[in-house]
């Protein structure tokens, strides 16, 4: 069975049925951590919890969440990461990811409500 790893900053409860849909056909494993939004915790996934951050450096908002680079260091067979490039890890786990050859999926919008050409071009 595959192993799949899903990085999200919370647990929507929306995502609930997905979440556990996906539990069904493959060994999941979701990381998460933001306490801030009403979460639902999905039934036979393997839960990791890592604290959310949000931070300003330099006049820019960034966010900081190991799990993204706790799911790329996993076993895992195929991760899925939160696409925002404010966060701060997703870059390091990238490099991560490419130095270990692991397959990696985007999960993000595709448009930004404050587009920039610089965003378009990284997200296409």
């Amino acid at each position: 069975m595959i192993t799949l790893a899903i990085q999200q900053p919370t647990l929507a409860t929306y995502r609930k049925s997905l979440l556990e849909k996906l539990a069904c056909s493959y060994n999941l494993n979701i990381y998460y951590g933001n306490d801030e939004v009403p979460s639902s915790l999905p039934e036979g996934c393997n839960l990791h919890y890592s604290k959310y951050y949000k931070f300003k450096f330099l006049g820019k908002n960034l966010k900081w969440h190991k799990a993204q680079i706790s799911a790329v260091c996993s076993r895992c067979d195929v991760i899925i990461l939160s696409w925002d490039i404010q966060y701060f890890t997703l870059w390091i786990a990238l490099i991560i990811a490419m130095a270990r050859r692991k397959p990696i999926i985007l999960w993000g919008h595709g448009y930004s409500k404050h587009e920039r050409i610089f965003k378009k071009r990284l997200r296409d």
